[in-house]
């Protein structure tokens, strides 16, 4: 998550929202390969933002935006973090 790294050291709740107003910017330039890799980017970090928040649901709900677009680029490595992060969250709910 290179391209929003600074993010990372804002507080949980703050990287929620800077994440959700990059997602709500209205831009149709999203089909090159490095926007959509940005935009899996912010789905991933709003995921673990959700989960270190306790909320465990949305933080699943942006992990399944993520990984639907890692399934479309084909990125495995991508795929599996999310998977992984995924998985914990699950967990954290009680979902075996």
């Amino acid at each position: 998550m290179a391209d929003i790294g600074y993010l990372s050291q804002d507080s949980p709740s703050t990287i929620l929202v800077k994440a959700h107003q990059y997602l709500i910017f209205p831009c149709y330039c999203f089909v090159l390969d490095e926007h959509v890799k940005w935009i899996i980017s912010l789905y991933r970090s709003l995921g673990e933002g959700y989960e270190a928040n306790g909320n465990s649901r949305r933080s699943i709900e942006n992990y399944e935006k993520a990984k639907d677009m890692l399934v479309q680029i084909g990125d495995m490595d991508g795929l599996r973090a999310v998977c992984n992060n995924m998985g914990n969250s699950y967990e954290t709910i009680g979902v075996s």
